[in-house]
């Protein structure tokens, strides 16, 4: 690695297969856009952008290109206008919502569409969980409030 501080990122996008696109295809920026925070959406097209079309490095099998790229949050910051902090928010959501893959030490591999099958990341998990449990009380007290309006109507008709 050239600088300290930075990690190796190697970002691996899709080619866009239709005109729909504007440097990714739409389906793929709307997903992301949908999934990521703010500051995650920031960093996640300026990886996006940093790949020309025309790049003629490595493809892979799933027709993607692949290209190492050191990431520095004070560069990423001053290319975007947001500041490190915001920078360092959106690599920590990317990583957490599936789009950078950790590999060896300060290596990441980034990528533009997360895998429908992929497992839940804990802060989903734990949202998931969550959830459920608020609905659980939220039914508890629809049935508390039946059955106390169930006993007025009984003890009306008896009256």
């Amino acid at each position: 690695m050239s600088v300290p501080n930075q990690r190796l990122i190697y970002i691996d996008k899709t080619t866009p297969q239709n005109n729909h696109y504007f440097k990714i295809d739409q389906e793929v920026f709307f997903a992301a856009n949908a999934r990521l925070s703010q500051a995650g959406m920031t960093v996640y097209m300026y990886l996006m952008t940093l790949v020309p079309d025309s790049y003629d490095g490595k493809i892979n099998p799933d027709n993607k290109r692949v290209h190492p790229f050191e990431l520095s949050s004070s560069d990423a910051a001053e290319v975007t206008g947001k500041d490190t902090k915001t920078i360092q928010r959106g690599f920590n959501n990317l990583l957490e919502n599936g789009y950078l893959i950790p590999r060896n030490g300060n290596t990441y591999q980034f990528i533009d569409r997360v895998p429908e099958d992929r497992p839940q990341t804990q802060k989903e998990h734990e949202y998931v969980m969550s959830y459920q449990q608020e609905l659980k009380n939220n039914l508890q007290l629809l049935e508390n409030e039946r059955q106390k309006q169930l006993q007025q109507i009984a003890q009306d008709t008896l009256t």
